[in-house]
């Protein structure tokens, strides 16, 4: 025969346990409910890109200037209409690069585009020397003020123009 609990209307005491080891196992994991969803991110309204370098985007309006400047002097200086052609191309690779670095920097839609430079007035070869070492020096204080691959991309434009100023002398 078996024997019966003394009394047989009250909880078990493994019954007590099982119920007590419950009740800790759902409020610890309540507390850990609470504790995650207070540190949860919440989805942020999408911040606007940061605003590209200065030094960027005033190089990016400098190339714009000289291709202009070139445009206008080129069909002026058939003498030199070819070496002219050539630092135009290269002006053109140094606009697509930066454009680039702006793109990069604050996304697609915020590379200023060619559309706001002013036609210019053709000049000689003497004075696109001059603008070519001028914007040589630009280029250079420009790449002074950033750093990474952004000061490279302006150092490397920088000794190209340099480059233009030698070729036009």
């Amino acid at each position: 025969m078996h024997s019966q609990p003394d009394d047989p209307g009250g909880p078990s005491r493994r019954a007590f346990l099982i119920a007590g080891g419950t009740a800790v196992v759902a409020g610890a994991g309540a507390g850990v409910g609470v504790e995650l969803s207070r540190h949860e991110p919440r989805p942020r309204a999408s911040a606007p890109p940061p605003p590209p370098p200065a030094e960027l985007v005033n190089a990016l309006a400098a190339e714009r200037e000289l291709i202009a400047t070139l445009d206008a002097s080129i069909p002026t200086a058939p003498q030199v209409r070819e070496r002219l052609t050539h630092i135009r191309a290269d002006h053109a690779a140094h606009e697509r690069a930066l454009a680039a670095a702006v793109r990069q920097v604050s996304g697609p839609s915020t590379a200023p585009t060619a559309s706001g430079t002013p036609a210019a007035a053709p000049i000689g070869a003497a004075e696109l020397a001059g603008a070519e070492r001028g914007a040589a020096q630009a280029a250079a204080a420009r790449a002074a003020r950033l750093t990474g691959r952004n000061a490279v991309l302006l150092a490397s434009i920088a000794a190209c123009e340099a480059t233009h100023a030698e070729l036009l002398r």
